[in-house]
């Protein structure tokens, strides 16, 4: 099981990197999505059979919870709230997070090989406070670019009017 996870959650990790790159609302976009929720999802329900960890439920299957509420949330709006006002820049923030989250989980698995003498903080910061960071200067860099991108994409990609 652990295996599978891992290889699954690769491919989460490259799909959902590789999305920043494509335009917004295209097929394109439509179908790398759908790779990396797929994925995401796959990872996450094998996330709540690995207990090696922690003999038990831990701290990774209490983000693995987190995660499934951010993607969720994250899809309601291309899927159900399209009426929202808005609902581009939603599905943006809660997707993005949801990547940042991606490599803060996959961080956290490399804490036990940091220094020995590190602090927990100094260790929990290198696996969460960087990833965080980072990835919110890219997605705040790049949200009118993604936004004005997707808004052009949606309006190409608009059925005729009968």
């Amino acid at each position: 099981m652990s295996l599978f996870h891992t290889l699954i959650s690769v491919a989460a990790m490259i799909s959902g990197g590789v999305i920043f790159f494509f335009t917004k609302g295209t097929q394109t976009h439509r179908k790398i999505g759908f790779t990396y929720v797929l994925s995401m999802a796959l990872s996450l329900i094998t996330s709540f059979f690995i207990y090696n960890m922690f003999d038990g439920f831990g701290a990774f299957h209490v983000m693995s919870i987190i995660s499934i509420l951010t993607i969720s949330i994250g899809m309601y709006f291309p899927l159900f709230g399209r009426s929202i006002s808005g609902w581009p820049i939603h599905h943006y923030f809660w997707m993005s997070y949801s990547y940042v989250g991606l490599w803060m989980a996959f961080l956290s698995h490399f804490i036990q090989y940091m220094p020995a003498g590190w602090p927990g903080v100094a260790k929990g910061f290198v696996a969460w406070g960087i990833p965080y960071i980072l990835g919110s200067a890219v997605i705040f860099k790049n949200k009118q670019r993604i936004i004005e991108t997707y808004t052009k994409a949606s309006v190409e990609n608009e059925p005729a009017a009968s």
